[in-house]
């Protein structure tokens, strides 16, 4: 896994991407798009309200982490689980610009959840 760096904020989108084995190669499928980063490492998302209604966050610098927290809704964060059964080489990140806009975000792949219903996959150990 490679740490995400200083590019990375809470309140972000990402992209996870994993390899699957495809006719003896490992190839790299897009997993989700648009997901929302909520922590980076022991950093958090902490929006205060405004008085016009709206949010601001709180962006207190930043450094290099191992770890993100995104945010899923219960079906996706499912459908996760059984797809990191078939990424032996863990997840990769694509960072999106600050002023991304993704339609459908937070939709895991539904051609890979497709093609994953007719592979066996060994249990973990």
């Amino acid at each position: 896994q490679k740490a995400p760096g200083d590019i990375l904020r809470p309140g972000d989108l990402v992209n996870l991407l994993g390899r699957f084995p495809v006719r003896g190669s490992l190839q790299p499928y897009r997993i989700i798009e648009g997901v929302k980063v909520v922590g980076v490492g022991g950093r958090t998302l902490r929006e205060t309200p405004l008085p016009t209604g709206g949010w601001a966050s709180n962006d207190e610098g930043l450094m290099s982490y191992r770890e993100i927290t995104i945010e899923l809704t219960p079906e996706a964060s499912l459908q996760m689980e059984t797809i990191l059964a078939h990424v032996p080489l863990g997840l990769e990140i694509e960072v999106l610009p600050h002023n991304a806009l993704v339609s459908n975000g937070g939709v895991v792949n539904p051609e890979l959840l497709r093609g994953l219903q007719h592979v066996v996959t060994p249990p973990r150990n």
